[in-house]
């Protein structure tokens, strides 16, 4: 290992101190927005799970190798927005919107990037809502704006992205025959998905309740 990697895995280090300050400031934001939505809907949260994490040196040095990026600090931080990552998981499908829209109200996170892969979902059957925000963070020195990525799905997409993930990362070349089954097991959770909406709007039309 040279010199110039191992400086550069010191740089990404200090980084990520500064990511897991920005996703504590986040987490805690959402965290009391979950509070909130579900005391003003009396029944239900629109969040199942608020989870987070911060990508690993290896995981992105393998994504600037994919992306064809240069390696060094600067390119990190200016290309790779989910350094720091948040998931969100939502029991249905229109939950993803509602969550949304709330997040984009925050005064303090400025939304800079949206990617809607739930309603336009990538080839692989991959679906989610990405929503890239800046938080402005204050440090000893200094004041620095850090990005992070905001993942929000339901239940039935973060299995598909969860066997995806552990899968692919087992094997990084999936035969055509895998890929198929993948995009078609994508196509079933998302029918699952819709069949749920539809059982919930029948439960509250049979019992004639607001909010289920």
């Amino acid at each position: 290992m040279d010199v110039a990697h191992l400086e550069l895995e010191e740089q990404y280090k200090k980084y990520c101190v500064e990511c897991r300050c920005a996703l504590r400031t986040v987490s805690a934001r959402l965290e009391n927005l979950r509070d909130e939505m579900e005391y003003l809907s009396e029944k239900r949260s629109p969040f199942v799970s608020i989870d987070s994490r911060v990508k690993s040196f290896e995981s992105a040095m393998k994504k600037c190798t994919k992306k064809g990026w240069n390696t060094d600090i600067d390119t990190i931080k200016s290309e790779m927005r989910d350094v720091a990552g948040i998931r969100i998981t939502v029991p249905y499908k229109d939950d993803i919107y509602v969550v949304a829209k709330a997040v984009k109200r925050q005064p303090s996170m400025t939304v800079i990037e949206e990617r809607d892969y739930a309603a336009n979902p990538k080839p692989s059957g991959y679906r989610s809502l990405h929503l890239i925000v800046e938080m402005d963070l204050y440090f000893m020195e200094t004041q620095k704006k850090i990005p992070v990525e905001i993942q929000i799905r339901t239940e039935a997409m973060d299995l598909w992205a969860s066997l995806e993930h552990r899968l692919r990362y087992k094997n990084t070349d999936p035969s055509p025959e895998a890929v198929e089954k993948f995009a078609e097991l994508a196509k079933e959770l998302a029918a699952a998905d819709e069949q749920a909406m539809e059982l919930r709007d029948f439960r509250k039309a049979e019992e004639g309740d607001d909010d289920a």
